[in-house]
């Protein structure tokens, strides 16, 4: 803003204001650079952590249904142990 008004009256105003704007145009880009990065890492890491709550759930659920030679207990608080 500073540049687009004093470009043409001062040259000793102009010039860093120039540097300022370029500055902060690089500083927006490399933001949004490293945002996209950020994206293209997260989603696949999300999605494959997703995936792997829900393998480790079925099978925890598939060990507790067939007791696979362990004892499955259901506690509530430590007051009440039911053995499965």
């Amino acid at each position: 803003m500073i540049y687009l008004v004093y470009k043409d009256r001062s040259r000793f105003v102009a010039f860093p204001a120039l540097l300022a704007l370029a500055v902060s145009v690089a500083l927006v880009l490399f933001s949004i650079v490293t945002l996209g990065l950020g994206v293209l890492l997260a989603v696949p890491l999300a999605i494959a952590l997703a995936i792997a709550v829900l393998v480790y759930t079925i099978i925890a659920a598939i060990q507790a249904i067939t007791a696979s030679g362990t004892n499955c207990r259901l506690s509530t608080l430590g007051a009440h142990t039911l053995q499965l």
